[in-house]
């Protein structure tokens, strides 16, 4: 949902794709960092990038693209919003609500969130709904925002710990505030029933809270060799057979390893680690 800036190329994009794209092998160049990005899995890629960054004043734009694999790779920008100032920090699609949801911020201004309506056959995206998330934040990749199962809520992170809910319609409105964390907010995730969301966090922990905003649960991973609580990156919940929930966590250390961690969500019962999947792998 977030990428780092790539540089842009002092060489004129040339080859197939649309004006201002270019492949090489099958990897597109773009002409201007990209920030975020997220597909809708049949076929459209939205991205946020920027004339280098809200940090440099540049002209950021939202890009919808149509991707396709048969018989050859192929990316085809067909629309565009200009969003001047306003930088895309994370975004993702919603199979619920059938959109794509992008946070944005501008330099030294507000969190804003924005509902992306795209109709690859159309050719066509439009903004449904845009509202105010959260002020400024030191970080501007500090916002993150979830979309319910049923869709009818989102939860939203930010900087310093903040969480928040809001009921979703054409004008989302905030039904609530989750205290607990005092760090920026790095994944949210709900579990697949929507009862449970879960929080990881720059503080080193990952909360899981029920619907009545109650932290059920406090998860903290060590580094192996020195003990040291690792900041938590992601969060991802997981249907077990027997109807229980699964957490996966991963976290990193300032110099490594990465972890990703297993936990048992089962209801009543305590939460355990089950197992780290994968060590040194990148979260």
């Amino acid at each position: 949902s977030r990428f780092g800036g790539m540089g842009k190329s002092k060489e004129k994009p040339t080859g197939p794709g649309t004006p201002g794209h270019s492949s090489v092998n099958g990897s597109y160049f773009l002409p201007c960092p990209l920030f975020a990005g997220a597909s809708d899995g049949a076929g459209v890629f939205v991205t946020g990038g920027g004339l280098g960054g809200i940090e440099y004043g540049g002209a950021n734009v939202l890009e919808a693209h149509a991707v396709g694999f048969d018989p050859e790779f192929s990316w085809n920008t067909f629309a565009q919003i200009d969003e001047g100032k306003s930088q895309a920090t994370y975004i993702s699609y919603s199979p619920e609500l059938g959109a794509f949801v992008a946070a944005e911020q501008e330099l030294a201004a507000a969190h804003t969130c924005k509902i992306l309506v795209v109709d690859g056959a159309a050719k066509t995206m439009k903004v449904t709904a845009s509202w105010k998330l959260c002020d400024a934040g030191k970080d501007p990749e500090s916002t993150v925002v979830r979309v319910s199962p049923s869709g009818d809520q989102l939860a939203s992170g930010g900087a310093k710990g903040l969480l928040q809910l809001w009921a979703y319609s054409a004008n989302p409105t905030k039904t609530g505030e989750l205290k607990g964390h005092d760090k920026d907010i790095t994944d949210l995730a709900y579990s697949p029933s929507g009862e449970l969301l879960a929080s990881a966090a720059k503080d080193f922990t990952v909360r899981v809270w029920d619907q009545k905003g109650s932290e059920l649960h406090r998860l903290q991973v060590n580094h192996p060799k020195t003990q040291q609580p690792m900041i938590m990156r992601t969060c991802l919940f997981m249907a077990n057979e027997d109807g229980s929930f699964s957490l996966m966590t991963g976290s990193h250390g300032p110099r490594g390893p990465s972890i990703m961690t297993v936990w048992s969500l089962a209801a009543g019962a305590k939460v355990e680690r089950q197992k780290i999947v994968d060590e040194g792998a990148f979260c």
